[in-house]
């Protein structure tokens, strides 16, 4: 059994995540953009919790080769995501005029989020099958969907940028963000009574 402490990386990542969204919604959807700065905040602290995640699982479940490969994906993951929005806190304010537009100074790591959300999905999605014996099935069940539902952020960014219609298929967000959620604070729960 590990310490109640244990949990806390597990709320952070449950909170912050949906207030990440829930600001960035604010931001891209409805115009407000003061709140850019606390979504980036909220993001960087989801993703700290998430590196504080991962190893509790695994003294859980027990070591094995494959949960270690894919808790080495979830560290890549998270780490990407906090390296991103730690920068964009850093510069991403900054810009640059040149003649076609205004320009971030600095590039993003990973734009698409390509190795931050499904690297994160991945690894949920071993901890779900891997902890089919020893959480309850529902929270693997609800790991598995979220797991798969982190793919969602890169894709729709990609149609966007490809100038194509992504609504209907950006309506699944939602409800990985509200999964994520569940399963990090479920997990959270679980991982400190050890079963």
């Amino acid at each position: 059994m590990l310490s109640k402490w244990a949990s806390v990386p597990f709320i952070f990542a449950g909170v912050f995540f949906p207030v990440s969204v829930i600001l960035f919604v604010l931001v891209d959807f409805l115009g407000i953009k003061g709140v850019v700065l606390l979504a980036y905040v909220a993001l960087a602290l989801y993703n700290f919790g998430g590196l504080g995640c991962i190893p509790s699982p695994s003294k859980v479940l027990g070591d094995s080769p494959i949960l270690r490969w894919f808790s080495n994906v979830g560290y890549l993951g998270f780490a990407v995501g906090l390296l991103d929005s730690v920068r964009t806190l850093t510069f991403g304010t900054r810009v640059v005029a040149w003649p076609e537009g205004i320009h971030p100074i600095l590039k993003r790591a990973d734009p698409l989020g390509v190795l931050h959300f499904p690297a994160v999905g991945l690894w949920i999605i071993a901890v779900s099958v891997a902890g089919m014996k020893t959480f309850p099935r529902w929270l693997n069940v609800v790991g598995i969907i979220c797991g798969v539902l982190l793919f969602v952020p890169p894709i729709t960014e990609s149609m966007s940028m490809l100038g194509m219609d992504f609504t209907a298929f950006g309506l699944l967000s939602p409800i990985g963000v509200l999964a994520s959620a569940i399963w990090f604070i479920g997990m959270g729960v679980h991982v400190v009574r050890g079963r």
